[in-house]
Parts: C-alpha cells; structure tokens; sequence
C-alpha cells in the first residue's frame, strides 16, 4: 500500500500520492537545462518509458527533406532525374522547387539537338546535314511476258539534306545594283545502296537507289 505523501518516477513525470483523497497527482519532471535548438534544427524527444535526459527534456537534430526515399540536409539543392529542369531546394518549411527557364529555344528535332550540363535547355544544331527520314518507297514493274504491272514496297529510312544556309549580299558590278544569293542545303554526294521491296504476288525484287551522304549549301539559282 502506497503511503500518504510518498513520491515515485514514471517515465518522465514525478507522482505523489495523496492519502486523504486516495488520487495520485503527476507532474512532469523539471529539467535542469532546457533544450534550445537553432533555426535549422528541431527539438525531438525519445521513448518517454525510459528515463534520460534526452527523453524527457528532448534533443536537437538537424531538419531534413525527403525525396523518393532519399535524405537531404538543409539548403541542400538536387533536379529530379524524370524532369531535369526542375530544381528542389530543401529548407525549413520543407522542399521549394522552381523551374529552368530556357530563353530563346525553339522546335527541333532530337537528333538535332545539344543539351546543356544538366540536360534540361538545347541549342538546335542547324547546320547543312544528312538527316535520316522515313520513306515509303514504292516502284511498278511492267511483267515482260504478260505485261502485267506488277507493283513492289518497302518502307525504307533514307537520308535528306535539312539545315540552314545564309544568304549572302553581295553588289553586281554588272547591273549596278546589290543582290541577294539565296543558298539552299542540297546533297553533295550520294552512294548506291541496294534494298528489297516486297511484291504483292509474293516475290520480292532488289531495286538500286541513292543515299545522300553529304550534304552542302548551294546557290538556289
């Protein structure tokens, strides 16, 4: 039997019993030093069963942002790998993001184009190139016995001159007077390539074509 006026520890609250009443009043224990934590750290207490300093009066440990299951300390600074022109910050109200402004970037395809370090903004490479394209190449061959038109497929990735070419301002001494030369990307060397086309009575047929292999600016005219 518990006596009037005796005290005990439970966890982190010192207990008297009152024996004229017969309740038990708990108050937490004080302290000897309070646990002050900096701006960015936060006060965190332990199991409040075990007696200890740190349980009862708490302790500081640094703030941290979470991120697909990944820790980052404050001020901390990452792009997330899916959209690499999205940048997190971790602070301490939690994970600011903000997004890569790319000025002045236009449309072009992926092969023409260059990233950055971080792989968010490309420049277009706009130069005079073969550029590979896909071509539904299709040819009707005339039967020599019957003379019956035959006609033969394939779909076939050829190459295409694409890129930009500057015009060029120049004055002609013979008609007085300043013209604009307007250069256009076109091929300038090909080589003979063999591919199969597939005929509709089954059979197939190798056919010859030309496959752009370098391309140049040339005077439109």
């Amino acid at each position: 039997m518990v006596k009037h006026g005796h005290t005990w520890d439970i966890g982190c609250n010192k207990c008297t019993c009152n024996g004229y009443t017969g309740k038990v009043t708990c108050t937490p224990n004080k302290c000897e030093n309070e646990t002050v934590c900096g701006e960015n750290e936060r006060k965190v207490f332990g199991d409040p069963t075990k007696q200890s300093g740190d349980s009862c009066c708490g302790y500081c440990e640094p703030l941290t942002c979470r991120h697909n299951g990944t820790e980052y300390k404050m001020n901390d600074s990452f792009r997330d790998p899916e959209n690499p022109c999205v940048v997190y910050t971790c602070n301490a109200t939690g994970l600011t993001a903000w997004v890569d402004t790319c000025p002045k970037q236009k449309y072009c395809t992926k092969d023409r184009r260059e990233y950055d370090e971080h792989n968010c903004c490309y420049t277009c490479d706009t130069s005079c190139k073969p550029v590979s394209t896909s071509m539904n190449l299709s040819v009707t061959y005339a039967d020599s016995k019957d003379k019956v038109l035959q006609k033969c497929s394939a779909s076939v990735q050829m190459a295409k001159c694409n890129g930009e070419c500057k015009d060029v301002l120049r004055y002609d001494s013979d008609v007085h007077i300043v013209k604009n030369d307007c250069f256009c990307c076109k091929q300038q060397s090909t080589e003979d390539r063999n591919i199969t086309l597939a005929c509709k009575d089954g059979s197939n047929r190798t056919y010859l074509y030309k496959h752009i292999t370098s391309c140049k600016c040339i005077d439109c005219a």
